[in-house]
């Protein structure tokens, strides 16, 4: 702040001037700095457990399912939370075709693609409930316009102008994993926002996916991209190791 305002740096020492400061490292003094990558069976796990709609409730109550619609979308695209929060059922951000859904990604961070889009696969057998239906759900269920990853108050109504904060999505990405897998609070603790990403380029590395697909697919540019979002590295690790020799 002292550099880009031209300030005094003693000017931080005390005083007002620090409360920024403080209240920034307040808010990031639990944060998980190298979160768990999310598993296809836990996602999927959620997906069972939120999307269903519950006829006896109004769109605005279906908290669960925008939820878990949310997730899902995240996971399936490897998006980051900031990639996550511009994704909208609106007509220029959603475009559907009877094999595929496009979602429009607005700006992306670093050396990475900008204003690009998405793509969710239908499911190649078509009694399989997969994303690209969840999707298709929430399109009808949320009114064809709104985030797809809205905003749930505290009375659990969903607002679908507003998307999530990033502390309210992990409070309840952590919740959901607890009540959908059974995992344990402590265990669900180690998840958050690069959870998705890092658990899904895994998932498509273990695929056989090759790197530079895998990196189309989450609008990366650089392929060492790969190298700190893959979670089971140990392997190519030790591979690495024992090819030195000694």
């Amino acid at each position: 702040m002292c550099t880009v305002n031209g300030w005094d740096k003693s000017l931080m020492l005390g005083g007002r001037a620090r409360v920024p400061l403080d209240a920034m490292r307040r808010r990031h003094v639990g944060e998980t700095h190298k979160s768990a990558g999310l598993t296809v069976d836990q996602v999927r796990a959620v997906m069972r457990a939120y999307i269903s709609v519950r006829f006896d409730l109004t769109w605005q109550q279906q908290w669960r399912v925008a939820f878990g619609i949310g997730l899902c979308t995240m996971f399936k695209t490897l998006a980051r939370y900031d990639d996550l929060r511009q994704l909208r059922y609106d007509a220029t951000h959603f475009t559907r075709t009877d094999i595929m859904i496009e979602l429009l990604v607005v700006t992306r961070k670093n050396n990475q693609e900008h204003s690009t889009r998405v793509s969710i696969a239908r499911a190649a057998d078509r009694r399989e409930f997969g994303v690209y239906d969840a999707l298709v759900l929430g399109h009808e269920l949320f009114g064809g316009h709104g985030f797809i990853m809205p905003h749930v108050d505290a009375a659990g109504l969903v607002h679908r102008e507003r998307p999530m904060e990033y502390d309210d999505f992990v409070r309840f990405l952590r919740h959901g994993l607890v009540y959908a897998t059974g995992m344990s609070e402590e265990e669900a603790g180690r998840y958050a926002g690069h959870s998705a990403r890092s658990g899904a380029g895994t998932a498509a590395a273990q695929s056989g996916l090759q790197p530079h697909q895998i990196c189309h697919l989450a609008g990366v540019k650089d392929i060492n991209w790969l190298v700190g979002y893959m979670r089971e590295s140990i392997g190519d690790r030790l591979r690495a190791s024992w090819a030195v020799g000694l």
